[in-house]
């Protein structure tokens, strides 16, 4: 079964109608970029151990005919986020943001990207990276008598932004407690 992707909620719903006579189930997803700051690395630096990263999502499951909705789980890395039929109640979509911490994601090779002592033009102010890590999405639909599980997996983009020195609030927090010891 392939993600779809799509552009408005309208057009989720009416994709996730069309090929519900086709499949058990269905479990449309969308997903924005997700946006991360990453602090300027020394020169040589390939690898970017990247912080936690929100990822913004839209799902908008369909069970065949007959079968409802009991649970829908989205897993990124090692988090997890489980809905219930009840969450569906009163929308036919979810939106909903999964934070990944930043010890769940493996670096990530981007050449010559927010190098400190490059020169402006070459210090690039962001890059985009399809691909970069998956959501899995599981889909259980029920009724009396049988069950159904649908999976789903949706590539996730992330854009790397190249932060400058003394704005973000890490380094206005160090700065802050420069008298303190750091280990």
């Amino acid at each position: 079964m392939k993600s779809l992707v799509v552009l408005s909620l309208y057009s989720l719903l009416a994709a996730a109608a069309m090929v519900r006579a086709e499949h058990d189930a269905l479990t449309v997803v969308q997903s924005e970029p997700a946006r991360v700051t990453i602090e300027q690395q020394p020169a040589g630096r390939r690898l970017l151990r990247l912080p936690g990263i929100e990822f913004p999502l839209r799902i908008a499951p369909v069970c065949a005919p007959g079968l409802t909705i009991d649970s829908l789980s989205i897993n990124i890395a090692d988090t997890r986020r489980i809905f219930r039929s009840a969450d569906f109640d009163d929308q036919p979509a979810i939106e909903t943001t999964l934070y990944v911490p930043g010890r769940q994601i493996g670096p990530m090779a981007v050449a010559k990207f927010c190098i400190a002592d490059a020169p402006a033009d070459d210090r690039h102010s962001g890059v985009s990276v399809a691909d970069a890590y998956t959501a899995n999405v599981s889909l259980r639909c029920v009724s009396d008598t049988q069950q159904s599980v649908a999976y789903e997996t949706l590539a996730l983009q992330v854009i790397l932004l190249c932060g400058v020195p003394g704005s973000s609030k890490a380094d206005k927090d160090q700065d802050a407690s420069s008298s303190m010891t750091r280990f």
